[in-house]
């Protein structure tokens, strides 16, 4: 009997292959698969937790680019309009709108004109409000105001981001609050009395109603110029905006009628079917007795979770708790789903009508209710929404905007509205889905058995992945398990490590239940004070949270040490709760990694840690002590986070947890394709989920951790990937149960048990079959990714060399660019600035004072009198730039990424090899040469022969002192340097050169050392390539 272990990581597959023989254990293959996880970045921005997903950055760029575009026509189009109405001269350009500007300049004040240089156009813009300009002018200002058009309120939009909206809005009341103690009529009369050198212009959240309005009021006091009819004509051309693109087409299909699209949560009958099928999972345990629902049971159970009660929460859920109260449930008898889960989803639809109109909900006809979420589903402006509320259904201003605020369910089911239609009669009877399935001979893809697993689109296996990091993994795991079925056949079992926590004793169970009810209580005080001070009825759990956080920090901003109060806190727009570490970098959304923020900081710390932010600025030190005097239990951990000077992701697999969780579930899935279900049709359970706190204990009991290190888990050599899948292959569900049940007293004869389990020399097995450990790396072929760096550089200044200039912000410098400034008079405030005379005296020490944008130079007028602000400073710089684009569009860039090195030797006149020359195909010229049909590289040149390519990830094989060694391709560079490392070893770059184990070497030492390209198997078996 074969047991297949599987550990599944975001970047690698172990896996091994055990043969059972009554007692007997024995080992027949094992190995790890690595792959570059679903997320790209530069090597730093992996190094420090920074990678995004590939299809994130590719959209973000495409929808920049289509943003770019429609701007640019848009522009286009109201400009032709402005011309064709004689508001511009035909031959209107940059120079034009110059020459108009500095007229209007000469006519101000002298002392006025050093600010007004900066906002004349908002200047015409106010002009425009109080007289009747010349055409042009007024052309001048309707052009400008058409630069942008402020934020557009979509309610839609702002449910599913709340955090974001509530800065985007807080920012435009802030906006209108200035402009109503400036008296600004509109948004360009305020602008034009803003002195840009004290307080900046751009970066301020606006509103799209504010342009408009600003446009109506111009096109009124203009009306000698602008008829009715071309104010809409205008209106339009600035304003109009299409809706977004409907996304049906993406909505997954249904498992019963493939040629449907899944039902959307949004509908009755969805929900009922939710309702019915999770009441007919419901168990009820009793001590160590497990029993089903009675009938009764089972109508109490769907008639709570179905009908119109305060018993549901803001998300539609039911406690298990209260449901069970509501069923009636005898003592001791509790509601079980055989997992984690504490809540279950209750009819949203109805708890919706229940919070809109209490009691009279269901006294709401089904015209009206189907009517009524019509509205909730098509309208998008929330003052229409509100102003429907209050009209027609007649609710009140409070609970108009309460229900505002809610979303309708935007998830689907599993199965189209005819399925659903087919099922619900027998459903709402008592049966099971997987009874009616049979009953009415339909067979999901997870029901039917392959003789190899299916490619993850495939449509038969139903999963329709959204999540590249998943969607790699299974990939992966689909690639090892195939290439073991066929050559071993079918594992009689597999085991796959569920990364869950499993807690260890009962003794810290019992300490997690009471800190849980402890935390319970202190937010329930917490509510009953916000009540008491500020009077809200509706108190979130979000709410709590800001008090909890409040009451750390004494009601002060860390970052600023602004002190607010209770009702500024809760009002949700100046103070904001903040990941410490951010989010996308630590993956850890604990109250250990939260604190508070008031809005403008909070912006100006972006994706950064406390460090990265404000780490240069002279008030980090008092941010620091602010922290000090955090109270609680978590103060010296937030410490240590602020401190934290850089995120090393060391911990990789525990920050993306999450990830692995959902992988190894729908692996579970995924890998019982092979037996028709994780029960075959013979009643015997094929896949298992393993537990990985369990697994981690085994591990050491059997002496596994003693494989590739002294007794801890080594995590720097890909070999422990297949250490842990021989480990999660040898635990049996009992096991499991007898960790779950352990005490520490047992803890010494639990691991005398196992390794008697195990069997003493299975130990001595897998230490003589390490070296045989197959660790095989996936080669990434696909030419993706950006063709060239960002930066744009300037023209050639060096007559045929390679000197450009690219602009860098003065807190990016180095004391490396400080004698490449390519202004003289720039260069010399600097060292003016740092009190240096020459620059080869500059140290990096002092250059961290432009971390703060107060010590900004300044630039000085004859007087003496500052004119300007350096911010940025051009550089010279040497490097190989190419063109790109046509016209306006043309600019030089580098390019970004090696996609393939192609070697050839070099032959003498009797055929021999003297030595190997090498060709490095970019990119951008890969892609080129295949849009156009050509070869990346000609293999056939006189006086040589093709040896082979290389890519990221090919295996060569090298000797080196006489033994022969195995390496994997990490990188290779322009002038031909080759960069590879052994193919166990799991370090990050850096840690590989410290250690001196990073090979980097020239084309001529390669040949030296007979390097020589392999094709690995997943069972690491090699084969030369010469391709």
């Amino acid at each position: 009997m074969f047991t297949l272990g599987l550990d599944l990581g975001i970047s690698s597959v172990g896996w091994a292959l055990l043969r059972e023989d009554c007692s007997k254990r024995e080992l027949v293959a094992w190995g790890s698969r690595i792959f570059e996880p679903g997320v790209e970045g530069t090597e730093n921005d992996i190094a420090v937790g920074k990678g995004v997903s590939r299809c994130a950055e590719r959209r973000l760029k495409k929808a920049l680019r289509t943003q770019y575009s429609r701007r640019r026509r848009r522009k286009k189009d109201l400009l032709d309009l402005l011309i064709a109405n004689g508001l511009l001269p035909e031959n209107v350009d940059s120079a034009f709108f110059c020459r108009i500007d500095n007229r209007l300049l000469m006519l101000m004040p002298k002392e006025e004109r050093a600010r007004l240089g900066h906002v004349l156009p908002y200047l015409f813009r106010k002009m425009a409000l109080d007289r009747v300009l010349e055409k042009h002018e007024l052309g001048r200002a309707l052009y400008h105001l058409a630069q942008r058009r402020g934020y557009l309120s979509n309610r839609k939009q702002e449910l599913k981001d709340q955090d974001e909206t509530g800065k985007v809005k807080s920012g435009i009341n802030a906006l209108k609050q200035a402009m109503a103690a400036a008296g600004a009529r509109t948004l360009g009369e305020y602008f034009s009395m803003v002195d840009p050198e004290v307080e900046r212009i751009r970066s301020r959240y606006t509103e799209r109603a504010m342009y408009q309005d600003e446009f109506r009021k111009i096109c009124q006091a203009q009306r000698k110029h602008i008829s009715a009819e071309l104010e809409e004509k205008l209106f339009r051309a600035i304003f109009s905006q299409r809706k977004l693109k409907s996304c049906k087409g993406l909505v997954g299909k249904c498992r019963i009628y493939p040629e449907r699209r899944r039902c959307s949560m949004a509908t009755m009958e969805a929900q009922l079917f939710r309702i019915y099928d999770t009441v007919s999972k419901l168990r009820i345990t009793c001590k160590s007795q497990v029993r089903s629902l009675t009938e009764d049971e089972r109508l109490k159970a769907v008639e709570v979770l179905n009908g119109f009660n305060d018993l549901c929460n803001r998300k539609g859920k039911v406690a298990l708790s209260e449901l069970q109260k509501a069923v009636g449930l005898g003592k001791g008898e509790k509601f079980s789903l055989g997992d984690d889960d504490k809540e279950i989803y209750a009819n949203e639809l109805h708890n919706i009508l229940y919070r809109a109109f209490g009691d009279k909900a269901a006294t709401v006809s089904g015209q009206d209710r189907e009517k009524f979420f019509n509205d909730l589903r098509s309208i998008e402006k929330n003052e229409v929404l509100h102003k429907r509320l209050t009209d027609y259904w007649q609710l009140s201003e409070e609970k108009a905007a309460e229900v505002s605020a809610i979303a309708l369910p935007d998830k689907y089911s599993a199965f189209s509205l005819k399925a659903l239609q087919e099922m619900l009669p027998d459903m709402a009877g008592g049966v099971r889905l997987s009874d009616w399935l049979k009953l009415n001979n339909h067979t999901l893809a997870a029901d039917k058995e392959f003789d190899r697993l299916p490619l993850v689109d495939d449509d038969e296996v139903g999963f329709e992945l959204r999540n590249p990091i998943v969607h790699r993994v299974l990939t992966e795991m689909r690639r090892v398990v195939n290439s073991i079925v066929e050559r071993y056949g079918k594992p009689d079992k597999i085991h796959v490590e569920l990364a869950r926590d499993l807690k260890a004793t009962n003794e810290e169970r019992r300490k997690i239940d009471e800190r849980n009810k402890k935390r319970e209580k202190e937010r329930e005080a917490i509510a009953k004070r916000i009540i008491a001070e500020t009077g809200l009825e509706k108190i979130s759990r979000n709410d709590i949270l800001k008090v909890m956080l409040a009451d750390e920090c004494d009601f002060t901003c860390p970052y600023s040490g602004e002190r607010f109060s209770m009702s500024e806190l809760l009002d949700g727009g100046l103070v904001h709760i903040e990941h410490i570490i951010p989010y996308s970098r630590s993956f850890d959304d604990s109250f250990a990694n939260k604190t508070l923020c008031v809005n403008k900081l909070n912006a100006q710390k972006s994706n950064n840690t406390p460090y990265e932010a404000f780490g240069n600025s002279a008030d980090y030190p008092e941010m620091l002590e602010r922290v000090r005097h955090f109270k609680g239990v978590y103060a010296e951990r937030k410490l240590e986070l602020f401190k934290l000077d850089k995120v090393e992701p060391s911990d990789f697999m525990e920050r993306n947890l999450n990830d692995t969780r959902y992988a190894s579930k729908l692996a579970m899935q995924y890998l019982a394709m092979l037996y028709g279900g994780i029960v075959d049709k013979n009643g015997k359970r094929r896949v298992y989920a393993i537990a990985g706190g369990c697994t981690a204990l085994i591990r050491r009991a059997w002496g596994g951790n003693y494989l590739l290190g002294e007794g801890e888990k080594v995590r720097d050599d890909h070999r422990h990937h297949a250490v842990d899948a021989m480990t999660i292959a040898l635990t049996t569900p009992a096991l499991v149960q007898e960790v779950a049940r352990m005490t520490p007293e047992r803890r010494r004869e639990f691991e005398k048990k196992t390794q008697h389990f195990i069997d003493s020399n299975f130990y001595q097995q897998a230490k003589s079959m390490l070296d045989d450990c197959a660790v095989s790396h996936h080669v990434v072929n696909k030419m993706r990714g950006a063709l060239h760096k960002e930066t744009i550089y300037s023209k050639d200044y060096s007559n045929g060399g390679a000197i450009r200039h690219k602009r860098i912000e003065l807190k990016k410098l180095t004391k490396d660019h400080i004698a490449n400034i390519v202004d003289p008079a720039v260069k010399n405030i600097i060292l003016d600035k740092l009190g240096v005379a020459n620059d080869y005296e500059v140290t990096n020490a002092m250059l961290k004072i432009f971390g703060d944008e107060g010590n900004y130079p300044q630039m000085l007028d004859r007087n003496g009198n500052a004119v300007n602000t350096i911010k940025k400073v051009r550089i010279a710089c040497g490097v190989q730039t190419r063109t790109i684009g046509n016209g306006d569009g043309k600019r030089e860039v580098a390019t970004d990424d090696n996609y393939i090195l192609a070697i050839f030797a070099k032959l003498n006149a009797q055929g021999e090899e003297i030595g190997w020359v090498g060709e490095v195909v970019t990119l951008m010229d890969a892609v080129q040469k295949k849009q156009r049909k050509e070869p990346l590289f000609e293999k056939n040149r006189p006086g040589m022969k093709f040896k082979f390519s290389l890519q990221k990830g090919d295996i060569v094989k090298t000797i080196q002192d006489g033994k022969a060694q195995l390496g994997v391709i990490r990188a290779f560079s322009s002038e031909i340097r080759i960069e590879y490392c052994s193919i166990t070893d799991a370090r990050i770059k850096k840690d590989i050169q410290a250690a001196d184990a990073w090979n980097r070497q020239r084309i001529s030492t390669c040949f030296k050392v007979k390097m020589q390209k392999y094709n690995m198997n997943v069972f690491g078996e090699l084969q030369i390539a010469n391709d």
